[in-house]
């Protein structure tokens, strides 16, 4: 069960972290595209 419960959090953990990445990406590429 706590196996399990780990591997869960860890992939929250990570698509979190892709999500931020995405944004970060995107924010990044609207400022310069907007320069």
């Amino acid at each position: 069960m706590t196996d399990v419960k780990t591997f869960i959090t860890l992939i929250d953990a990570y698509s979190y972290r892709k999500l931020i990445i995405v944004m970060t990406f995107s924010e990044m590429s609207i400022v310069l595209l907007t320069k």
